[in-house]
């Protein structure tokens, strides 16, 4: 087969994949894309030997410029389009392995995802939980996910917040004014940050705030300090009381939450009134798959796809969030099953 025959076939079987993959709602969907893949007959990879030889010419002419001052141009023409030319199609390859590893995983969890949801997302957020707040600028939800857990003792809907958002500072400067003085000036800097939540559906406590960042807007009106110094270091804790500062903050759940402090940086979580919790950190790689396979190893990427690619990240965090709630559940805490339709 001519490679320019081979590249046009390998270029429509990974746009007919590419679909496939889009409209698979299942794991056998996604196993039959790696098996046409398969089916192939030929390496998955593109013949770039016009390409190399457009670089090979490029950079040949750019050295005959010590002679022929004219050929620069042309030599930069030739190096620069091998080199974008097999970039692009390096890049298919790779774009087709992350897309199949993201479905594989958003099928292994039962999640769903929408991207820029609708601005009411936000607003009701942000009228629960204060870590929503930020942002002095601007502030919007780039992709929220959702799912269900469904732990040993606790089932907890769940869904994972992608916060984007800006600080907007302004200040006086002095700068020339063209006639030989000076003038003040305001001068504005935006600064742009990201923010990654879960927000569960979590009865056992209410009115609490455990905060390891420095956005003191989520402090509640009283504060206590814990006997233990690493918490006090690590953590803010405040709550409407007291009292359910003193309750929440049993040993066990002390420690449980340091070991969380290990694992994430600027760490929050606020504990609604209506029975919900908002783990807040700027951690990103949330829903980071754990599979380091793709296309250049068929057969044992199709088997990752087949056993269900995992969200290391997400797996823990899930689990650890189940474990706090069997520390805080007791015969008058309500199920939170009740809460399973959760939207956001």
């Amino acid at each position: 087969m001519s490679s320019i025959l081979h590249n046009k076939k390998l270029r429509q079987l990974f746009e007919q994949s590419d679909a496939r993959v889009e409209a698979a709602t299942s794991t056998a969907d996604l196993l039959e894309v790696i098996k046409q893949l398969r089916a192939f007959g030929a390496p998955l990879a593109f013949d770039n030997a016009t390409p190399r030889l457009f670089r090979y010419i490029g950079l040949g002419l750019i050295a005959a410029t010590l002679l022929f001052i004219p050929f620069i141009v042309l030599g930069i023409a030739f190096l620069l389009g091998g080199w974008l030319v097999m970039d692009h199609r390096s890049g298919v390859i790779d774009a087709l392995s992350k897309k199949i590893t993201h479905k594989s995983s958003l099928l292994t969890y039962g999640l769903r995802e929408s991207f820029n949801p609708d601005v009411q997302v936000l607003k009701t957020l942000g009228g629960e939980f204060k870590d929503f707040h930020r942002g002095s600028y601007s502030r919007q939800i780039l992709k929220s996910v959702q799912g269900t857990y469904l732990g040993a003792v606790h089932e907890l809907p769940f869904t994972c917040q992608h916060l984007q958002y800006v600080d907007r500072e302004s200040y006086k400067t002095t700068v020339p004014d063209g006639a030989g003085g000076t003038k003040v000036e305001t001068k504005t800097v935006d600064r742009e940050f990201d923010r990654y939540s879960l927000v569960l559906g979590f009865p056992w406590v209410e009115n609490v705030v455990v905060r390891g960042d420095r956005h003191w807007e989520v402090d509640l009106e009283e504060a206590l300090d814990t006997a233990s110094s690493e918490f006090n270091s690590a953590f803010h804790l405040t709550g409407s009381t007291q009292m359910a500062c003193a309750v929440f903050a049993k040993p066990a759940t002390v420690l449980h939450l340091l070991q969380l402090h290990q694992q994430l940086s600027d760490v929050n979580l606020e504990f609604s009134e209506h029975g919900r919790l908002c783990l807040s950190f700027s951690d990103p790689g949330l829903l980071a798959p754990s599979a380091t396979e793709g296309l250049q190893n068929l057969q044992a990427f199709e088997q990752l796809v087949e056993a269900g690619i995992r969200l290391p990240r997400l797996d823990f965090l899930l689990s650890w969030v189940h474990r706090l709630a069997e520390l805080h559940d007791d015969n008058f805490a309500l199920s939170p099953k009740p809460l399973k339709n959760m939207e956001y």
